[in-house]
């Protein structure tokens, strides 16, 4: 066979399963207990490591052959929500917090400045004597405030022990109405707000029970307030006045104002309970933590599984929530971060596929014809070596994991011609740049005569056609060298 000279191969790779710059591929290793510790760095970064960690491998991994626990270090789960594009679900943890919201800004007109403290609303009782004055109270409603003026204008209609049983009525009053008083929608913004504003987990861990203490206050002040209306009902009912028509305006008075506040005690309870889910939210976001060293403030989030043959594509979604105080609104920001994951069985082949197009020079066998003297045709036989472009579909098997060197072996195959070639090399890609130096041997379909000879005289060409088969040749004919971008993984 005629030595063959090369020149260099362009291949321009068609992709089969296109991976993004974005995406991250996570390669299992068989019978390895790995674990995917997620670290996100906002704005827009995220940093990871795979480790094995056997403790953090055993949570919430089932049957399945391929299985791996993702823990992410820990996000404020009020600002940050995490959706996976493959179990995308309605997460109550956003429900609760926008019906929170909801009734902040619709039970009642909340004045947004925060108070600096609570108060007991308790104020300190006096004894009650016989008095012939009707003591003025500074109600903050303004109906008990009419009602006192009236009553204390009226002061000669009523006798010595109904003065005294109106005064600690009206003492009684006093402090419901400032119990009353307190805005807990204000209160619980305030509590909501820190939670909110947690960056870290130091920021949680160091302020969480200051905010648990806060809300332990609710419990107290709904005790007081229905104390306080049992004791204004047991003083209402002692309260006999001679003058039927004011004893009817202090009834009609004081059990409007009191279904008021038991109206306004309850929509406080549903507020507060609601306070209550968000902040168990907060404290069930540092459940699960890792145990592994220097990851403890990495929290469990989800499992990855899939059986063997299968891969698992998701994608991680981070959306930003922001919450404005002036206005009680709690709202999507952004989606802030998107990052697309492959999971797949760790295999120490690595397949790539290409197409392209070879230009190398291949000696081929052939028959041809020849005039004779008396008008019939010869049989002739040629070996010709030509340069010509050999276009091919590539499989390439990898046997390195390496970014930077990877032995690979290569088959290749050109269906475009009668007498296909199939090519066989060998070589090394660089996968980090995505490219290939291949060189192999070059096999094609040799012509063969089936009855006929050569040198022997045929009336037509037609004759020649027929007669021609084709056989695999297994030595070589030709040699390539290639060199391919690009390389698309299977």
């Amino acid at each position: 066979m005629k030595l063959i000279t090369f020149s260099a191969l362009f291949l321009f790779s068609i992709s089969q399963h296109v991976i993004g710059q974005t995406s991250l591929e996570i390669e299992l290793l068989p019978k390895k207990k790995e674990v995917l510790f997620l670290n996100f760095v906002a704005p827009n970064d995220l940093k990871y490591d795979l480790l094995q960690s056997e403790y953090d491998f055993t949570l919430s991994v089932n049957s399945k052959k391929n299985n791996i626990n993702v823990y992410m270090e820990w996000l404020n789960p009020l600002r940050y929500k995490l959706t996976w594009k493959d179990s995308l679900i309605d997460d109550e943890r956003y429900t609760a917090v926008n019906t929170f919201m909801e009734l902040l800004k619709t039970a009642f007109a909340a004045d947004l400045n925060i108070l600096s403290s609570p108060g007991s609303g308790l104020p300190n009782s006096t004894p009650v004597t016989d008095s012939t004055e009707i003591l003025g109270r500074n109600y903050h409603d303004k109906d008990l405030l009419l009602w006192l003026i009236h009553f204390r204008s009226n002061k000669s209609h009523f006798t010595p022990p109904e003065i005294r049983r109106i005064n600690s009525l009206a003492l009684k009053i006093k402090a419901l109405d400032d119990s009353n008083n307190i805005n807990i929608s204000t209160l619980a913004t305030k509590i909501y707000s820190a939670l909110f504003n947690y960056s870290t987990l130091s920021d949680l861990n160091g302020d969480i029970a200051n905010q648990e203490e806060e809300y332990s206050f609710f419990e107290t002040h709904f005790t007081s307030v229905t104390t306080n209306i049992k004791k204004i009902n047991d003083e209402l009912s002692l309260i006999k006045i001679n003058d039927e028509m004011l004893q009817s305006y202090l009834s009609a008075v004081i059990n409007n104002y009191l279904i008021e506040v038991e109206s306004k005690m309850k929509t406080n309870k549903i507020i507060v309970s609601k306070l209550k889910i968000i902040i168990d939210i907060i404290k069930a976001s540092t459940n699960n933590k890792s145990k592994n060293m220097g990851k403890t403030e990495h929290f469990y989030n989800r499992s990855i599984e899939f059986e063997d043959g299968k891969k698992m594509e998701t994608t991680l979604n981070i959306s930003e929530y922001e919450f404005i105080k002036d206005s009680l609104s709690y709202k999507k920001k952004d989606n802030i971060f998107t990052k697309s994951f492959t999971f797949k069985k760790y295999d120490i082949f690595q397949i790539t596929s290409s197409t392209g197009i070879f230009y190398g020079n291949v000696t081929l066998n052939g028959f041809g014809i020849a005039n004779n003297t008396d008008g019939s045709f010869k049989i002739t036989e040629d070996n010709v070596s030509k340069g010509l472009p050999v276009t091919a579909i590539f499989l390439n098997i990898n046997f390195a994991q390496s970014d930077y060197f990877s032995p690979i072996i290569q088959l290749g195959l050109d269906p475009t011609k009668k007498r296909p070639f199939l090519l066989f090399g060998a070589g090394f890609s660089i996968p980090a740049a995505r490219i290939a130096f291949s060189g192999g041997p070059i096999w094609t379909w040799n012509q063969t005569l089936d009855t006929l000879t050569v040198g022997q005289s045929i009336s037509s060409t037609t004759e020649l056609e027929t007669d021609i088969k084709y056989q695999f040749e297994i030595k070589p004919k030709g040699w390539y060298l290639g060199i391919q971008y690009n390389l698309s993984k299977l």
